[in-house]
């Protein structure tokens, strides 16, 4: 595994290097993914997108369209990227240099990622829960997505962190809030929720 790494270092870096020139790099990295032609991609906060290709560091054709992204990624089976964007609220597939779709959402994405059996998942905010695609490539099918949310019993208002254990339960958590656990067998969520009262600052209690 190490060798494995240090070749793809190498075919970036010191095959052909970075170009000298760095004022093209955003100062502020959110996120990073390669895609299926070996492109490095990084997004930024506030300054848009830049990929890596050939040493050189470039800025894709619809930098305009993409300008505020979050601290969130992917990569599908077929090597396509996704990260999440806050403006507009959404999810961007990129299908290269000078093409992106949109993967629609009215809440923001605050968590994208694969779980251990490989379906890519969103941590929604605004109660909308977490959404598991049932494919291995994200659509724009609501259909798509087995969805965990208040109708089963999740009382976090942002999913910030997911994962899937052996058993196949989802365990979600949030900043300040708490830890819910999706139980597979009884389709429902036990949240552990935190509560503070005059004599407890902090401690957390099971709904």
């Amino acid at each position: 595994m190490v060798r494995r790494q240090s070749r793809i270092v190498q075919s970036h870096c010191v095959g052909g290097g970075i170009d000298d020139d760095h004022s093209n790099i955003p100062p502020s990295i959110w996120a990073i993914n390669e895609d299926s032609k070996h492109r490095i991609w990084f997004s930024s906060e506030r300054d848009g997108f830049r990929f890596l290709e050939n040493g050189v560091i470039k800025t894709p054709l619809w930098k305009n369209q993409v300008v505020y992204a979050l601290n969130s990624s992917l990569q599908d089976d077929y090597g396509n990227c996704y990260f999440s964007i806050s403006n507009p609220c959404s999810v961007v597939k990129i299908k290269g240099p000078d093409k992106i779709e949109y993967i629609d959402s009215k809440e923001f994405v605050y968590f994208l990622s694969r779980f251990r059996s490989g379906e890519p998942v969103m941590g929604k905010s605004g109660g909308a829960g977490l959404w598991i695609c049932t494919k291995n490539e994200m659509t724009n099918d609501h259909q798509d997505y087995i969805k965990i949310d208040s109708s089963k019993g999740l009382k976090l208002f942002n999913v910030l962190t997911a994962s899937k254990d052996k058993l196949g339960n989802v365990w979600m958590g949030r900043i300040s809030q708490g830890i819910s656990v999706y139980i597979t067998g009884r389709d429902s969520v036990i949240n552990f929720l935190k509560r503070r009262t005059k004599k407890y600052p902090s401690y957390f209690i099971m709904y």
